[in-house]
């Protein structure tokens, strides 16, 4: 029986999505769509509630049929809204690590683990040979002995805060089957379309700037290494656009768009001062970039 799935990527300015049917000979690609979101004051909306805006795009959508209430719905949840922490587990045993994992990072929450939703994503295990053979199998060619443990990936999120954004999704008649954060569907991207194989002992970051964030994935050696979410993206460019140039925020967006960094002509006062007022906001983006790379190294 032939299923749709419906990827969908709630942003700040803009909602995207993906159609895809999926059937006895695969993936065939359907629909993909972007509508703009409405600019709205977000001051004293805590993440990871949904605006106002952005609802009434999804109706929109909906009426339009591009959505559809039938479809297998995945999502992603905005990286600083979900805590994250990596941990190793001494064993390889899947069941084991599902039974446990919960109660092993109840002691790094600051609330009861009954208030809160968990899940994890395996980063490394041995091999299946190793693990088939044991404990004590030793490389040929490092000489050293495996060890039987598991990497992971903890994710864990209030369930108040969770439960408040799914609640007018389920509103519209839109109920996730897969619920992710941005941050991984980055590492799935990348796992997906770029040739991880030929970078086999390469560092990757993967860097997406949105309007009111910027997410970071890190990928060493085809393998997921660290991710961050860093509160600034490209709406602080456009907001010291307007506090610096007295421009309307339509004006800063645009002008944004034309500002050329790099040249300038010696004449145009104004352009220099637009430039110099866009190198400052993304060097702070980049010093935060600088400095998790020198921090999780």
């Amino acid at each position: 029986m032939r299923q749709v799935l419906l990827g969908l990527d709630i942003g700040t300015t803009s909602i995207k999505g993906v159609r895809l049917s999926r059937g006895l000979r695969g993936l065939r690609l359907l629909s993909v769509f972007e509508a703009p979101v409405p600019r709205h004051d977000a001051e004293g909306l805590s993440l990871p509630l949904l605006s106002a805006a952005q609802i009434g795009v999804l109706e929109d959508l909906i009426l339009e049929g591009r959505i559809k209430k039938n479809d297998l719905l995945a999502l992603s949840l905005p990286g600083d809204c979900v805590s994250t922490r990596e941990m190793i587990l001494p064993f390889t045993d899947l069941k084991k690590i599902d039974q446990i994992v919960s109660y092993e990072v109840e002691g790094e929450l600051p609330f009861d683990l009954e208030t809160v939703t968990t899940d994890y994503m395996i980063l490394s295990r041995p091999a299946a040979s190793t693990l088939r053979n044991g404990a004590s199998t030793r490389s040929q060619a490092a000489g050293v002995t495996q060890k039987k443990e598991t990497s992971l990936l903890v994710s864990a999120i209030p369930n108040k805060s969770l439960r408040e954004y799914l609640d007018p999704l389920q509103a519209l008649g839109l109920d996730p089957a897969w619920i992710g954060i941005s941050p991984l569907s980055l590492f799935s991207f990348a796992r997906n379309f770029l040739d991880l194989e030929t970078a086999s002992e390469t560092e990757i970051l993967v860097i997406d700037v949105g309007a009111s964030r910027t997410t970071l994935c890190h990928i060493l050696a085809r393998h997921l290494n660290w991710i961050r979410t860093i509160p600034f993206g490209g709406d602080s460019l456009t907001e010291a656009l307007v506090e610096s140039k007295g421009l309307s925020w339509e004006a800063a967006e645009k002008r944004k768009s034309e500002v050329h960094l790099v040249m300038d002509d010696p004449a145009d006062e104004n352009s220099i001062t637009e430039r110099e007022t866009l190198e400052s906001g993304i060097g702070r983006l980049v010093m935060e970039i600088e400095k998790s790379l020198r921090v999780f190294s």
